[in-house]
């Protein structure tokens, strides 16, 4: 046997090293091909704004909660805290493209889409031609009716 072969098989079939660093560098490839595919269409490179979102109830709301922006996933909660007014108060990132959407009239609410599963912040755009509210405002946020 040459110093380019070896065994792994107890067959005594001989495998080349060549072949197996061929296919362990092609496996690495496929999986950063995945993940890079996954990061972008997450937007974990998109630049983002901040906000800050006050609700009078924390129930269900937890960093990672999905926000979205007129129906479309735009970002999520990055922290939740009880302010000195025991309200709560959650640090959402918003992908900068759907800031702009985001004025002070825009409304906020805690809830579900759906009688299961885990909540939502959703933000309604406020009236066309508004200026969009600034990055690191604090938002009053509502609860959804939700039949319990």
């Amino acid at each position: 046997m040459g110093s380019e072969d070896f065994s792994f098989d107890p067959g005594g079939r001989v495998i080349s090293k060549r072949l197996v660093f061929l296919f362990s560098f092609s496996a690495v490839a496929v999986f950063a091909l995945i993940v890079s595919w996954a990061a972008v269409t997450q937007g974990w490179f998109s630049p983002s704004v901040h906000y800050s979102v006050e609700f009078d109830s924390g129930e269900g709301l937890r960093v990672g909660t999905p926000v979205s922006v007129a129906g479309l996933k735009a970002g999520q909660v990055t922290k939740v805290e009880l302010d000195r007014n025991n309200q709560i108060v959650a640090r959402i990132k918003i992908q900068k493209k759907f800031s702009r959407n985001i004025q002070p009239d825009s409304n906020v609410s805690l809830g579900r889409p759906f009688l299961v599963g885990e909540k939502v912040i959703s933000i309604s755009p406020g009236l066309p031609g508004t200026p969009p509210l600034a990055a690191e405002s604090l938002i009053r946020g509502e609860q959804a009716f939700e039949v319990t």
